[in-house]
């Protein structure tokens, strides 16, 4: 028991020394910590301050088995695990039974490392904590240390107090002393009279004298008469209380002027009273002439910066946010809050995307240089294809760079890329459809014409043949090939000309014509493509034309309207068979055109399955499909409404009720745009 007292007498002097012995907190707390382990044989011990602004708690001190001050009990938010429960509690947490302690996580741990006792305590000042002392021991502990451990927490957390107050006020002294013997300003004192009583070396640099010649002078030695009235009415405005900022000439020894921008507080003494004014003084004539450049220069480097479509990032190495350019943060939907609170840009990525950024960030902090692309969901939580290229910019003397991060939004140009793609495909298919077209329009013209000769012929040889010289056998079989022959041969012409509409309407469709606008016949081109698409509807449903003879000629690239046409029409036969489907009942497709002043109006109304209200936001977004896998691409709408309203300044919407079915309308200038 003597020995003991003797080593918590010990500690207690230790805490009490450290308090003098050291100048900086960090040292104090490290002895604090030292001595615990020294005196008490801890078999560690550590002390946590608390940052009151983000309310955790940072390890300052470690002794003992772990003297490192990183890792995951280098930061404990309040609340949290025992360290930050006591600091919540504002209660010491104390236990010689560490294995079975249900605030000791780490169970195997504690007894790998054969650990008994645990002390931790609030550090308290005014009844609030400001950190906390903890300290694991491999044997147990008395009352008493336990006992004097709370006094030395006592103690410690008065050092703190104290020390943080002194190093608050040491910075300050510092910084000012800093600010006088380096100032670029010229500063100057006068008292209550107006009479200089200090200048700094500067001040005295700028007028031509030394420190010493310019005491006891007033403003008449310095200011150009013309000035004295302003400058009296400054003087009572600053004896009143108030602060003045202003530019005024100051006169050299020499009489020759120079501009200064002056700003001046009162000096008041402990009573409150005017005893002075200090002046903070700038030359800037050459500032003044340089001013108009400097400006015009500012303005074109903003200009620059923020006209730029690519998003510019200021990043750390783990992906947070040190700045954004205006258009980075449209691009990313990101305010300021994002910098100040240090978000991560790691949070905006998910799967193999983000660990691909995680690699470019390592990658650029190694190497100075990397770059991506990926998928980034933005604050909405839409998605944006970037390509992001990061330069590394590392201070002197840094271990750890900071990385600028150079971001272009790609997402259009791959829907372009995904779209020409599409296009390259259709524009094959409609060559490869007008070979087809032109081969089959030769046989099918040999077929017409012997069908006609054939026709023409038989009716040319009836009159020839003497039907009542056959014989009765055969009479009968004469009657009736003289009565269906000329039908068949009819059909058969029928059958060509259908066949010849087709092929017309196919070449008419398939052809590139000119990638101008020109004025075409609407009604006569949609036509051709109701014919083309006929294999995708005539099985499912009915399709009514109902066009407006009085629509003019439309100027417009067809091959685009056609395109458009098309795939409104096959949309509207896949919601109809995936209604028929169910039913059994074909639909119907209603067409038709309307002239509206100077636009025309093209409907394609389906009695399909309509749009559900989950999808009619995305219907024309590229690769968006409610088709079953191999049905659709997800990029027919997209195209239309790119060739609608990008490429003919139209509109494209959609009327829509679930189990009734869709209407989409189309709106075309009629005139050259």
């Amino acid at each position: 028991a003597h020995e003991e007292q003797s080593r918590l007498t010990e500690l207690s002097t230790d805490v009490t020394n450290a308090m003098v012995a050291y100048q900086s907190l960090d040292a104090t707390l490290q002895h604090c910590a030292e001595a615990v382990v020294w005196r008490l044989d801890a078999a560690f011990a550590r002390i946590w301050t608390l940052n009151r602004a983000s309310q955790v708690l940072e390890l300052r001190a470690s002794a003992g088995m772990y003297t490192h001050l990183d890792g995951a009990h280098a930061r404990i938010p309040v609340g949290k695990f025992k360290i930050g429960l006591i600091a919540e509690e504002r209660r010491p947490h104390l236990t010689n039974t560490v294995v079975g302690d249900p605030r000791v996580a780490d169970q195997e741990w504690a007894k790998r490392e054969r650990m008994v006792a645990f002390a931790g305590y609030p550090l308290l000042v005014n009844d609030e904590a400001v950190g906390v002392l903890a300290m694991f021991s491999r044997h147990s502990l008395s009352d008493n240390v336990f006992q004097s451990l709370g006094r030395a927490a006592l103690e410690i957390a008065v050092v703190l107090d104290r020390k943080t107050a002194e190093e608050a006020i040491r910075k300050s002294e510092e910084r000012y002393r800093s600010i006088v013997e380096t100032a670029a300003e010229g500063i100057w004192n006068v008292d209550s009279d107006g009479r200089t009583t200090f200048v700094n070396q500067r001040m005295a640099e700028m007028v031509g004298l030394a420190p010493e010649e310019c005491l006891d002078r007033t403003g008449v030695d310095f200011f150009f008469p013309e000035d004295s009235p302003m400058m009296i009415g400054r003087f009572e405005s600053l004896s009143g209380g108030n602060k003045e900022t202003f530019d005024v000439r100051l006169r050299r020894a020499d009489g020759s002027g120079f501009w200064t921008s002056v700003c001046a507080a009162p000096i008041l003494d402990d009573g409150g009273n005017f005893a002075g004014i200090l002046n903070m003084l700038t030359d800037i004539t050459q500032r003044k002439q340089a001013e108009d450049a400097l400006r015009s220069s500012l303005e074109f480097n903003q200009h620059i910066i923020e006209s730029t479509g690519d998003g510019i990032l200021l990043l750390d190495t783990a992906g947070h946010f040190l700045y954004l350019s205006p258009a980075a943060k449209e691009l990313l939907e990101i305010d300021d809050g994002a910098t100040q609170a240090g978000a991560s840009w790691l949070d905006s990525w998910c799967g193999p995307d983000r660990q691909k950024l995680e690699l470019a960030l390592a990658i650029a902090a190694s190497c100075g240089s990397g770059s991506f692309e990926g998928t980034c969901i933005s604050a909405s939580g839409g998605t944006r294809r970037l390509d992001v290229s990061f330069s590394a910019i590392r201070d002197s003397g840094s271990a750890a760079p900071r990385l600028v991060a150079v971001v272009r939004d790609i997402t259009e140009r791959k829907q372009l890329e995904a779209q020409l793609a599409q296009a390259q495909k259709l524009e094959s298919i409609g060559q490869l459809a007008a070979g087809i077209a032109h081969e089959i329009n030769t046989p099918i013209q040999y077929i017409g014409d012997n069908a006609r000769f054939l026709q023409d012929g038989f009716g040319q040889l009836k009159p020839m043949l003497e039907m009542d010289k056959l014989s009765a056998e055969y009479r009968e079989d004469a009657e009736y090939l003289f009565e269906e022959i000329p039908k068949a041969a009819g059909q058969l012409l029928e059958g060509v000309e259908h066949v010849a509409r087709i092929v017309r309407a196919m070449k008419e469709f398939s052809h590139p014509g000119p990638i101008e606008k020109t004025a075409i016949d609407l009604n006569h081109a949609i036509q051709s493509t109701i014919l083309v698409s006929r294999n995708e509807w005539k099985y499912v449903a009915e399709l009514v034309e109902d066009f407006d003879g009085s629509l003019p000629p439309v100027h417009c690239v067809s091959g685009e309207i056609n395109q458009v046409v098309l795939n409104l029409i096959v949309n509207a036969a896949h919601a109809i068979a995936s209604l028929a489907g169910s039913s059994g009942q074909n639909g119907t497709i209603t067409v038709s055109t309307l002239h509206d002043g100077s636009w025309a109006e093209i409907r394609v109304r389906d009695t399909g399955t309509g749009i559900p209200e989950s999808a009619r936001g995305k219907v024309f977004d590229p690769f968006f499909t409610t088709k079953e896998v191999g049905k659709g691409t997800g990029q027919g709408l997209a195209l239309a409404h790119t060739a609608v309203v990008k490429n003919h300044g139209g509109t494209i919407h959609f009327e829509t009720e679930v189990g009734v079915g869709t209407t989409f309308i189309v709106r075309l200038p009629i005139g050259r745009t």
